[in-house]
């Protein structure tokens, strides 16, 4: 039986409903699937380990089945639907047929047959057609037929093309689902392999382990051999040392004699040389007195050494006159030289620079001037001159170099950083919190390389750097990847810090033993009065006595007498001052005289000082201000 037009759309659109057929309800059902055996393989596809095979490779194989299941059933539906809509048509077409003959025929019969049709609409149909014998009925009815017949025509038509786009999707995840089997099988292998990979690397850790035993084994060994040869030649020494003291008592007396007439000529030579120099106080060398003492040289000496940088004005030495800090700390700290980079040819009561410093163990170098502002983006004449310091990086004469600011002091030796691999620095820590990751230009270990060299030179010329110590940093962090190593607070700290590193003075209990035991062996900068990048911030390593008196209520304090380490810097200050032989400029004496810097006495001094300030004035904790800003 033929349907009517309203009922073959209700049953195409039933059908299409119950074989889920619209392209995101398909979605819907096969997407979830497909993006499981997906993610599998994307999650597995970088992986050498074979645990990922064995977590994800079960669910791949379901997923796999669970697609094809879906992909073969969306196919037997879109063909049953393919061949409903054939029947549907063919019967649609045999119906017209039907009327047509049945309008042929009008004249020769009284009544049209027709066939059996289903339920009200052919009832409706028979009734019109015996109702009406006219051609015009018959015709209007057959354009009717025909219109009905081209609407079913374009449903057909409409379904025969999602019937197509549901075979094409069906191909797609066909396609999706035997490349998702190859994925499968490759990650399979891969895991295989993996497990073959970890199997081979732990015959191969055992094999280690055991030869560690062995080696092992044998240090003990050794270490007992050692232990009785050090014990033999302790013995041997021993024996040594009597068999010196039975030489010593068997000599002659004349020998003894002889050797005592050799050692008063030597102490009277000495003392006519001591004369002689104390006589010309212009040529006196403390080194005449006690010779040019060195430490034992490190074999790589000669390739390693510690570099600074003085750069004065016209008129000044400020920063010529710290430098002697510098080399007098490492000349009794140090089995390194300096070198010192410099713009200044003499000091200003004409003794030269490279005589006086060669008593330090001290190398002069020229301090070149470098065109690096760009644009006058540099913001002051002390930023342009720091950035100088990067011509330590083209010293391609030496292996390694460790760079240490004229404003700071040693208490320790610091030659232990030449041997530590990588490079170093100073934390650019100044609110004394132990943590950060900037560099400080204070303490540097660098490998010089003209490579290097011209490469900060490049990115200082761009001018995006605030100082030197960021243009350092970014070039070796982000250009090289080559970041700096940062030393701890108890290593090199800033002299504001003093106090607050980590002891390693620790009792049984492991209580930190009481007191002062954290000093630094580099320490940058004493602090001061002011801001952290106010003048006064290293005021204690200086010579300049008016900027470390404070004028406090009545009194006159030297606060640099209050500092623990600034009675250690004006002693290397000093000492250098007399080694070097400029003890008789007016700010040097000034300095080093005891009279002047501790109670303002003397014909050289600028004013009086205060031992202590009044009770009243110090419980009111009254607000003072250094000399240079009561003057100006």
């Amino acid at each position: 039986q033929m349907p009517t037009g309203l009922e073959s759309r209700v049953a195409a659109e039933s059908f299409l409903k119950e074989v889920d057929y619209t392209p995101s309800q398909r979605g819907a059902r096969l997407w979830p699937s497909v993006c499981c055996a997906l993610a599998a393989f994307i999650a597995g596809s970088g992986a050498s380990s074979g645990a990922l095979w064995w977590y994800y490779g079960p669910l791949l194989g379901q997923k796999q089945a669970d697609v094809k299941m879906l992909v073969d059933s969306e196919l037997s539906a879109a063909d049953e639907a393919n061949a409903y809509l054939m029947h549907r048509n063919a019967a649609l077409l045999e119906r017209v047929q039907e009327l047509e003959k049945a309008f042929r025929d009008k004249d020769n019969a009284k009544s049209v047959p027709v066939p059996p049709r289903e339920e009200q609409h052919d009832s409706d149909l028979a009734k019109g057609l015996r109702g009406n014998n006219s051609t015009e009925s018959f015709q209007n009815k057959s354009v009717a037929f025909r219109q009905q017949l081209a609407t079913w025509e374009r449903e057909r038509n409409e379904l025969e093309e999602q019937v197509e786009d549901a075979q094409d999707e069906a191909s797609k995840w066909k396609s999706a689902a035997l490349k998702t089997s190859k994925d499968v099988d490759r990650i399979s292998s891969t895991g295989k392999q993996a497990e073959v990979q970890v199997e081979s690397l732990q015959a191969k850790l055992d094999k280690a382990n055991d030869i560690n035993a062995v080696l092992t084994n044998r240090e003990h060994a050794e270490q007992e051999k050692l232990a009785d040869l050090h014990q033999k030649m302790d013995s041997m020494k021993e024996e040594h040392r009597q068999d010196q003291r039975h030489a010593a008592k068997s000599k002659s007396k004349g020998e003894s004699m002889e050797q005592v007439k050799k050692l008063k000529k030597e102490v009277a030579a000495l003392k006519d040389k001591r004369k002689a120099k104390s006589a010309d106080s212009s040529g006196f060398k403390v080194s005449d007195i006690w010779g040019d003492v060195q430490h034992d040289v490190h074999p790589s000496s000669s390739k390693w050494a510690f570099v600074t940088m003085a750069h004065d004005q016209a008129g000044e030495q400020k920063h010529l006159l710290r430098a002697l800090v510098i080399a007098r700390a490492l000349k009794r700290l140090s089995a390194y030289p300096l070198v010192l980079l410099t713009n200044a040819s003499q000091f200003s009561d004409g003794t030269s620079t490279k005589d006086a410093f060669r008593e330090l163990n001290v190398k002069v170098l020229p301090l070149y001037r470098l065109d690096l502002d760009e644009g006058g983006k540099d913001s002051s004449e002390k930023t342009r001159v720091t950035r100088w310091m990067l011509q330590a990086w083209g010293l391609t004469d030496f292996e390694k170099l460790v760079w240490i600011d004229t404003d700071s002091v040693l208490f320790r030796t610091l030659d232990w950083l030449f041997e530590r691999p990588g490079m170093w620095a100073q934390r650019n820590d100044r609110l004394c919190k132990d943590k950060g990751a900037s560099v400080s230009s204070g303490l540097i270990l660098l490998y010089p390389s003209k490579s290097d060299y011209n490469g900060l030179l490049t990115l200082a010329r761009q001018g995006t750097d605030p100082d030197v110590q960021s243009t350092v940093r970014k070039y070796f962090s982000d250009i090289r990847n080559q970041p700096f190593n940062l030393l701890s607070s108890v290593e090199a700290s800033f002299g504001q810090c003093l106090g607050k590193a980590t002891t390693p003075y620790v009792n049984p209990d492991g209580s930190v033993v009481p007191g002062y035991w954290s000093l630094p062996a580099f320490v940058h900068e004493s602090g001061g009065w002011g801001p952290m990048t106010d003048q006064y911030q290293s005021v204690c390593f200086s010579h300049e006595i008016s900027q470390q008196k404070y004028y406090v209520g009545q009194s006159i304090l030297n606060m640099c007498q209050y500092n623990p380490v600034a009675a250690h810097w004006r002693s290397l200050f000093c000492e250098a001052a007399t080694i070097a032989g400029i003890r008789r400029m007016k700010e040097v004496d000034e300095f080093c005289s005891d009279s002047c810097y501790y109670f303002g006495r003397g014909s050289p001094c600028s004013g009086r000082v205060n031992a202590t300030m009044t009770y009243p004035e110090y419980y009111a904790r009254t607000k003072g201000m250094p000399e240079p800003e009561v003057d100006g």
